[in-house]
């Protein structure tokens, strides 16, 4: 998927939020993201 697909479903919820660590980079919560990838395969 896209950049733009990424940010947009985290603007409404459909993606997990990611938190800055430096400047402009971004990171996601591991922990999440493999929670999110269980929700769309059951």
């Amino acid at each position: 998927m896209s950049t733009s697909t990424i940010y947009r479903w985290m603007k409404v919820g459909k993606f997990p939020k990611s938190f800055p660590i430096e400047g402009y980079i971004v990171v996601w919560s591991e922990l999440e993201i493999q929670k999110w990838i269980d929700s769309i395969i059951e």
